[in-house]
């Protein structure tokens, strides 16, 4: 097993590896650890079974980066240094739980593959299921370009500005993440609500701004689908809706086909 570590110096920050038992070796600065990582070609393979394990990889645990030093890009150049020593293919688990570090990862070129089926590892129910991904390969199977990324998070705005031209639009945006959505304030002070899981919604605006959460009165979910077309949206609208949320997908559920249907709809030309 390799403990690569990385050390920042007056000269900047490089990488180092070293052979040893333990994973716990950082660089060092001023006498401190900056970071460290564990880097191994030994495999876990009841979490890996059904991701091809026999392949050569370099698996990568405990990326950590001291908050001294946070924010500068230390861990994307672990990564990219990882990567390098290995034999092509990098690979990391993660608890399927931490979010945040889902987005890290496939920001830094990760492709996700799956969820493991495996039921208590490690021995405790809670902690079923890790989130697999392996690195700097391919988009993911079935889609055009990776999630996350500016084009893949702006996808539905040729949609959505589909739609705002079907219904008494005043002004629309788009929303926040997980899910992506977005939201058409009408003439009448009602709004439309766009999710990729549930579709569209109605009711009265109580308030919400692009980057921020809109919260509707009464909201009644207008069905037909996460993605209905843009004309059906008003006659939907118009047969009152369901308070009951669908639940047609997962925003996680990448390669489903929901962003090839989007990239059928472009920007409306207003005349």
């Amino acid at each position: 097993m390799a403990a690569a570590v990385a050390r920042q110096d007056g000269q900047g920050r490089q990488g180092h590896g070293r052979h040893r038992a333990a994973p716990d070796l950082g660089g060092e600065r001023d006498g401190r650890v900056a970071a460290t990582v564990t880097l191994t070609t030994a495999v876990q393979r009841e979490l890996w079974a059904e991701h091809e394990p026999d392949t050569p990889a370099l698996y990568l645990h405990r990326l950590v980066v001291h908050r001294d030093h946070a924010g500068h890009g230390m861990g994307a150049e672990i990564i990219d240094w990882a990567e390098a020593r290995g034999p092509g293919l990098l690979r990391i688990d993660v608890w399927k739980t931490n979010e945040s570090l889902h987005k890290y990862y496939l920001r830094q070129g990760f492709d996700f593959v799956g969820m493991s089926r495996l039921s208590g590892y490690p021995r405790r129910p809670s902690s079923a299921g890790r989130w697999l991904q392996w690195g700097k390969a391919s988009p993911i199977e079935g889609m055009s370009m990776r999630p996350y990324t500016p084009e893949w998070l702006s996808m539905p705005v040729a949609y959505v500005a589909e739609v705002a031209l079907a219904v008494d639009a005043v002004e629309w945006w788009d929303d926040p993440f997980d899910p992506r959505d977005a939201t058409i304030l009408l003439v009448s002070g009602a709004a439309l609500v766009w999710d990729e899981e549930s579709g569209w919604r109605h009711g009265r605006f109580l308030s919400g701004e692009k980057g921020v959460r809109t919260v509707l009165a009464d909201p009644r979910y207008l069905g037909g689908g996460v993605l209905p077309e843009p004309a059906d949206v008003p006659v939907l609208q118009a047969m009152g809706g369901s308070h009951v949320r669908p639940h047609y997908r997962s925003f996680r559920d990448y390669g489903d086909g929901l962003d090839e249907r989007l990239a059928t709809y472009t920007i409306p030309a207003i005349v």
